[in-house]
């Protein structure tokens, strides 16, 4: 039965917007370094896994050959996709509320549509730029902080700044996009990932298994974070 690629952008969506809440009860025990290696590498490797099965089966994948514009894109997208974006989120993520770095994410789209305007030089209509205008408003109400004496809450901009990363990957992965998805994330996640527990490593976080271990077993009883995190999920 083929699914209708709609399913996929909605599927998507719902478990990006899950992540935040979940990642906010990680980031109580674990750096924000360690998770967002940890994180793109386990997606690496369970699509590596992925591959390899359909391989044995006889039903795998061809290696795509992206070329050189096409393998210059993907290095750009592990660099500011998979690897500063995912810190800048985590780290901003660890001083401002779930809820706060949901609406903040929203700038990825605004993002997106003036980076592929100014620096890709793509035409965008009225209606975008009055949705770019809106949500640009919107973002600079969250990142107001009447306590800070510069009324900009660092985290909401570490935040943002992850947003700005995440509208170059989407511009360079557009060159991409006609490849196979499963290798690209692959390649992704296994580089991204790596290097970034091993800068974790360097500077000293360790190897993070109790901490996960600790988040499981906490999300499991049902605490309040544990249920606010859960709330927020199905919505």
């Amino acid at each position: 039965m083929k699914v209708h690629p709609l399913l996929f952008g909605i599927a998507a969506a719902v478990l990006f917007g899950s992540s935040t809440p979940i990642s906010k009860l990680f980031l109580d025990r674990i750096s924000p370094l360690q998770l967002a290696g940890t994180l793109y590498l386990g997606a690496g490797l369970c699509l590596l896994v992925y591959r390899g099965v359909r391989s044995l089966s006889g039903s795998g994948y061809p290696r795509p050959l992206l070329g050189r514009k096409g393998n210059l894109s993907l290095v750009g997208s592990i660099i500011f996709g998979g690897i500063l974006a995912p810190i800048s989120l985590l780290v901003g993520l660890s001083t401002s509320s779930a809820a706060e770095t949901s609406l903040l994410l929203n700038f990825e789209a605004v993002a997106t549509v003036l980076l592929a305007a100014t620096v890709f030089r793509e035409h965008i209509g009225k209606r975008t730029s009055l949705v770019v205008v809106l949500f640009t408003a919107g973002s600079i109400v969250l990142t107001i902080d009447p306590s800070e004496r510069l009324m900009l809450s660092p985290g909401a901009l570490l935040i943002i700044l992850s947003c700005v990363f995440w509208g170059l990957d989407n511009n360079l992965s557009r060159n991409i996009s006609g490849s196979d998805p499963t290798y690209v994330v692959m390649v992704k996640g296994l580089v991204a990932g790596t290097f970034s527990l091993a800068l974790s490593l360097v500077l000293g976080h360790g190897i993070p298994l109790r901490s996960f271990s600790w988040a499981l077993d906490r999300s499991s009883r049902g605490p309040p974070t544990a249920s606010a995190s859960s709330s927020t999920c199905c919505r």
